[in-house]
């Protein structure tokens, strides 16, 4: 689906977080071919979750970086995933409470 995230693309997303890398970086990265990670920077750039910006230091060279969008929807899956977290949590302890033992039940 066009709306879906795929899980390497929060990687980049949280990759470019910490500071702003050409695409070449981020490939050798991932240990990805430049044209693989091309696609899904593209389909990033689309939803305004990340940009270009010119290199200071080499007009040549692009470097990519989160939007406003793209922090704000890593702080919202933050959130969730915290969120989640505690939910986890606080079913061990209900399950453990009545005798089930979850990790040999879900492994």
């Amino acid at each position: 689906m066009e709306n879906e995230i795929k899980s390497r693309e929060i990687k980049i997303m949280e990759l470019l977080k910490k500071e702003p890398l050409c695409l070449e970086e981020l490939a050798k990265n991932f240990h990805l071919a430049y044209n693989y990670l091309y696609r899904e920077v593209t389909r990033l750039k689309k939803r305004d979750f990340i940009l270009e910006l010119e290199d200071q230091n080499d007009k040549r060279r692009k470097l990519l970086a989160l939007t406003n969008e793209g922090k704000i929807f890593l702080g919202k899956l933050e959130t969730r995933k915290s969120a989640v977290a505690k939910i986890d949590s606080w079913l061990d302890k209900k399950f453990n409470e009545i005798g089930i033992d979850c990790e040999r039940l879900f492994k």
